[in-house]
């Protein structure tokens, strides 16, 4: 009866084991995060310099009509230093340098569109930021994609633990400001 009996201190042994590796692994996972993610930052905005800010929000739903309320990051926006200071900063998804849509063309196309003005304003915009930057402007589109997918690739638990939950995350060439993010 003696030899079925369960070994509970070597058990906890085993487990206290496995949870310092674990908590070892997170701490250098998190690290490199880090690391990575300021050396992107770094290196996008030495290359890109008429990006000026680049703005996410991350978080928790509060609620979530019954489903598991699980942390998340948003999508990065970027904005120019003049859509920045002209307040652009809650359209989801925004990007100073994207090309308008194929709806916003048709859109601006129908003069009886009662929204044709905020469309033509749109390409009229994106117009002028062809004329300005020429080839340039593709160059940016290029680094905005290629900084998007790497964003994309980070971890969300990594994200959690550089930024925190339910912020708005602001980064420039500067630093990296940290707010309380109002949502749901």
């Amino acid at each position: 009866m003696a030899d079925d009996m369960i070994n509970i201190s070597a058990l906890e042994e085993q487990m206290n084991e496995v949870n310092k590796k674990f908590e070892e692994f997170r701490k250098i996972t998190e690290e490199t995060s880090k690391k990575v993610f300021h050396e992107a930052v770094s290196t996008f905005f030495k290359n890109f310099p008429e990006v000026y800010a680049v703005r996410w929000e991350q978080y928790t739903p509060y609620f979530n009509d019954g489903d598991t309320c699980t942390f998340s990051v948003g999508v990065p926006c970027f904005f120019s230093m003049k859509d920045f200071e002209d307040d652009i900063k809650d359209d989801y998804e925004y990007n100073s340098w994207a090309r308008p849509s194929d709806y916003v063309y048709r859109s601006a196309a129908d003069k009886n569109n009662k929204y044709w003005e905020t469309y033509q304003e749109q390409l009229d915009k994106y117009e002028a930021l062809e004329k300005e930057l020429g080839p340039r402007l593709e160059e940016i589109q290029k680094g905005v994609k290629q900084f998007s997918n790497l964003f994309n690739k980070i971890n969300d638990d990594s994200m959690l633990a550089m930024f925190g939950d339910h912020v708005q995350i602001t980064v420039t060439s500067k630093g990296i400001d940290i707010d309380e993010y109002e949502h749901d």
